[in-house]
């Protein structure tokens, strides 16, 4: 992949310095200084029809929250032939937007918390519709489905672990489930609102990378966030209450939609744990590919994302009240 390409067709003016801020040749993303100013520069191969489905979402969203002039950086609009903000380059896709400068959002940062429930508030207000039947990124799997992985997963190095995980998965899933029968319409979302998605620069926040955008039911994504951003999800005992509460406060006086504040509340929060579970399990083994490395670490995130799923469950009457 050349930058030199992209700064051509997204019009950026010449080149004079870059820095690799992740990733490699083939999927990742850069700062990009021209003479024109400085850009972030993000790209990926071509990843299939669900993948083009989930950026005209994001598009959606994105587009939406700059023209309500939520606080996220500038996306450039894209060259033909183009899919939602990434133009099609052949071999890989691009996207450009403008670099903002700043440090990742730490616990305790002053303001943090008002801003973060004012945000999702704001996120939600955007009213775009959304089905949580449509998340592909994100489905509910059946039991029956953990059963046939655990069963495949005998004589592996996460084979106790899978069969363990197995009443935690019907719990959750059952939750979910109920919760999801009663609850109000979904609507896109940015889905990825966590710590390393937040930059601090001279007092002021920015919202970054909102190409996760999905489906989601606003208050539990705020409930969700607010955990996340608060601790919540590290380990047991290390949830800071009052961040928490200060967070959904914020979001409740900004005229963001509230519901029960009972297990219900938790339901996005132990979806999104299940399906990336499922996720990590399916890398163990094998079913992406790879080498045994590869699935070695997909071993290893495995039974630390099935250890969160334990510990949500175990927190949620801590987190209730």
């Amino acid at each position: 992949m050349e930058l030199l390409e992209v700064a051509e067709a997204f019009g950026l003016g010449e080149p004079l310095r870059t820095h690799a801020l992740r990733g490699g040749s083939s999927s990742g993303a850069w700062r990009l200084d021209t003479q024109d100013g400085a850009w972030l520069v993000k790209v990926q191969p071509p990843a299939g029809d669900w993948w083009a489905r989930s950026a005209r979402r994001a598009y959606e969203l994105e587009s939406a929250a700059q023209a309500s002039a939520l606080p996220l950086p500038r996306p450039l609009l894209p060259p033909d032939p183009a899919i939602g903000f990434w133009h099609d380059a052949g071999p890989y896709y691009a996207r450009v937007s403008a670099y903002v400068p700043g440090r990742t959002a730490r616990l305790g940062d002053p303001g943090l918390a008002e801003w973060l429930g004012g945000t999702l508030a704001a996120v939600a207000a955007l009213d775009l519709p959304a089905d949580l039947a449509d998340d592909e990124s994100a489905p509910l799997h059946p039991p029956a489905d953990w059963r046939a992985w655990a069963a495949e997963a005998r004589g592996s190095e996460v084979a106790d672990a899978a069969q363990e995980l197995l009443p935690a998965v019907a719990e959750a899933t059952g939750l979910v489930r109920a919760a999801e029968a009663g609850a109000p319409a979904a609507r896109l979302g940015h889905r990825d609102t966590g710590l390393a998605n937040i930059l601090v620069h001279q007092g002021s926040f920015t919202l970054i990378d909102w190409d996760a955008a999905g489906p989601v039911i606003p208050w539990w994504d705020a409930v969700h966030t607010a955990l996340r951003c608060a601790g919540g999800l590290d380990a047991p005992g290390t949830t800071d209450a009052a961040a928490v509460r200060q967070t959904l406060a914020a979001y409740r006086a900004a005229g963001g939609p509230v519901g029960a504040a009972d297990e219900t509340a938790f339901a996005g929060l132990l979806r999104s744990t299940l399906a990336f579970t499922a996720y990590t399990l399916w890398l163990a083994l094998g079913h992406r590919g790879g080498d045994a490395e590869f699935r070695a670490q997909g071993a290893r995130r495995f039974r630390a994302s099935a250890d969160s799923l334990h510990r949500a469950l175990g927190s949620l009457p801590e987190w209730q009240t």
